[in-house]
Order: C-alpha cells, then structure tokens, then sequence
C-alpha cells in the first residue's frame, strides 16, 4: 500500500498557488504568496523547480502559470 505525502511536494504547492491567484505570477511574487500561507521557499529554488516540471509554462516577462496558457485568436 502506498500512502501520499503528508506534507504537499513544493510542486503541489506552487500548482495550486498559481491555480488560485487566476493569473501568471513571477517566482518573486509566487515566494511571497507562499510565505502569507506560511512556506518558506526562495525564488530561486521556485524557479528551479518551475523550469523542472512540465506542468508549469513560463509565459514573457518571467511569468509562470500551471498550464498552456489559452491565447485568444484574433479575427
């Protein structure tokens, strides 16, 4: 039997961080909104874990979010 973590991987809780917030967030601004909730993990341990799984798609500016991101066609 295999039972899950008891505490969420850092990659659940950045995926449902940027799930919640609704928007792309940069690995700064992603650190901070750990922390309100009380984790503690550096941007730059954010952005290594972002560049690391496929589920995250860095979009310009240096923003993340979980997902392809849906671009509106223009007609």
């Amino acid at each position: 039997m295999v039972e899950p973590p008891a505490y969420p991987t850092r990659e659940q809780l950045v995926a449902r961080s940027l799930a919640r917030c609704g928007r792309p967030l940069t690995p700064g601004e992603l650190r901070d909104a750990l922390a309100l909730r009380g984790h503690t993990i550096s941007a730059a341990q954010l952005k290594r874990d972002l560049l690391a799984h496929r589920a995250f798609v860095r979009v310009p500016g240096d923003l993340w979010t979980v997902g392809r991101p849906v671009w509106r066609r223009q007609t």
